[in-house]
C-alpha cells in the first residue's frame, strides 16, 4: 500500500495538464459536486484518462481528488488542520527536526481503509502510516530515516 500511495502521489502531481470544467466528463463533475458542496478555487487537470481536481474549503484547507473517467474516486489528499495533526507526527518532527517548522500535513487516502500522511519539512518529504509512524523519508542527501 505504501509504495502504491507514493507512486500515485508523484505520478498525479508530475504529469497532468489543466483542463476547463467543460472538458471534465459529466459523471466526474457530478460526483465531485455532490461530495464537495463547499469547494472554492476549483481547478481541474487531466492525466491520461484520470481527472484531478484541486480546491479549498471555507477554512482555506487544500484538497486534491483523483477520479477515473467514470467518476470513481481513485485517491484523495486532504490538508489536515494544524490542531488535528496526529501527536506522533508532531513528536517525530520535534525530535528529529527540532529547528524546523512543520508545514502542511496531508492525509492521503487510496480507499476507506488505506490511509497515510505526509508533510514536507525543509525540502524533506516525510511519510507516516495511519498511526503516525514514519515509514519513508525523502529529500536531503545524508539524512537517514530515524525510527521512533
Amino acid at each position: 500500500m505504501k509504495g502504491k500511495a507514493l507512486l500515485l502521489f508523484f505520478v498525479f502531481v508530475a504529469f497532468s495538464l489543466y483542463v476547463t470544467d467543460a472538458q471534465v466528463p459529466e459523471s466526474v463533475m457530478r460526483k465531485f459536486e455532490k461530495e464537495n458542496l463547499q469547494s472554492l478555487n476549483v481547478n481541474w487537470k487531466v492525466d491520461g484518462t484520470n481527472f484531478i481536481v484541486t480546491y479549498n474549503d471555507t477554512l482555506n484547507l487544500h484538497y486534491r481528488n483523483v477520479y477515473d473517467k467514470n467518476g470513481n474516486l481513485i485517491m484523495r489528499e486532504s490538508e489536515i488542520y494544524q490542531h488535528n495533526v496526529l501527536p506522533a507526527i508532531s513528536s517525530y518532527c520535534a525530535a528529529y527536526l527540532p529547528s524546523s517548522e512543520i508545514g502542511r500535513v496531508w492525509l492521503l487516502e487510496l480507499s476507506e481503509t488505506e490511509r497515510s500522511y505526509y508533510t514536507i519539512v525543509d525540502d524533506v518529504a516525510l511519510f507516516f502510516d495511519e498511526e503516525g509512524n514514519i515509514f519513508k523519508w525523502e529529500g536531503r542527501p545524508g539524512l537517514a530515516l530515524q525510527q521512533q
